[in-house]
C-alpha cells in the first residue's frame, strides 16, 4: 500500500514547459546571441536547469565554461512570464487536497530551482505548507535521472522508497523514479505514451483527476 506520493512540478502540476522555453530562448538570445526555437530543448525537460540549457546549445555547437548568469537571466525571465501566464493543469489542485486530506504523505521532488517552484506555486494558489517535504534542484548533486532527489524525499518522509508513489511526466523523471525503486505514474502532459512506458513508468494517464484514491492506495 503507498504511503506516500512524492510530485515532480514542471509538467506535472505547473503547465511551465514553453514558458520555460521561452524564457531560455531569451536569455541565451540576450547573453550569447543565438536564436532557439521551443523544440529545442524538449528533451531535456527534467534534466534540471543547467543541463536543460547545456543540451539545448550543444545542438548548436555552443559550450559555456559559465553557467551562472545566463541561469540567473533565465530564473527572472522565466518569473516575470510565470505571474502573467502561468496555469496550473486541470484537476491537479483538487487531486492533490484528495490525497493530503486522505492522510497520505506528500512531497515536492522537482529539478527546478526552489525561488521557481515557490514562485510558481504562489501565481497559482497551491499552497506548500501541506507538503511534508518540498526538494528543488538546489538540494541535490545529481540531477534526474539519477534517483538521488526521490531517495532523498523517501528519506526525510520517513517512508521506504517502494512505499512511495511518483506523479512524473518527463522520461528523465520517469528513469529516476523508477531507479529509486519506486512506483511511477506518468501523465501525458509532455511525451508520448510509448516512451513514457519504454522509460519504465508503471502506469500512464492523461490526467491526475483519472486516478482515484483506492488506485494511489493498491498501485
Amino acid at each position: 500500500m503507498a504511503k506516500a506520493v512524492i510530485f515532480d512540478v514542471d509538467g506535472v502540476i505547473l503547465d511551465t514547459e514553453v514558458l520555460a522555453a521561452q524564457a531560455s530562448i531569451q536569455a541565451i538570445k540576450e547573453l550569447c546571441g543565438y536564436d532557439l526555437a521551443v523544440d529545442d530543448f524538449h528533451e531535456f525537460q527534467g534534466n534540471g536547469v543547467e543541463k536543460y540549457l547545456e543540451g539545448a546549445l550543444a545542438k548548436y555547437g555552443v559550450k559555456l565554461d559559465d553557467m551562472s548568469q545566463l541561469i540567473d537571466r533565465r530564473l527572472e525571465i522565466v518569473e516575470e512570464l510565470m505571474k502573467k501566464e502561468l496555469k496550473a493543469f486541470p484537476g491537479v489542485k483538487e487531486f492533490i487536497i484528495k490525497v493530503q486530506n486522505a492522510d497520505i504523505k506528500t512531497a515536492i521532488a522537482s529539478s527546478a530551482q526552489h525561488e521557481k517552484i515557490t514562485e510558481g506555486f504562489k501565481d497559482v494558489g497551491i499552497d506548500l505548507e501541506p507538503f511534508e517535504v518540498v526538494l528543488s534542484g538546489d538540494d541535490i548533486k545529481n540531477k534526474k535521472p539519477a534517483p538521488d532527489i526521490y531517495l532523498l524525499a523517501a528519506k526525510k518522509l520517513n517512508i521506504p522508497p517502494n512505499e512511495c508513489i511518483v506523479i512524473e511526466d518527463a522520461i528523465f523523471g520517469v528513469q529516476a523514479a523508477k531507479a529509486a525503486g519506486m512506483v511511477c505514474v506518468a501523465v501525458l502532459n509532455s511525451f508520448e505514451e510509448e516512451r513514457l512506458i519504454e522509460a519504465g513508468a508503471d502506469v500512464v494517464v492523461e490526467a491526475l483527476d483519472e486516478l482515484s484514491l483506492i488506485d494511489i492506495e493498491t498501485l
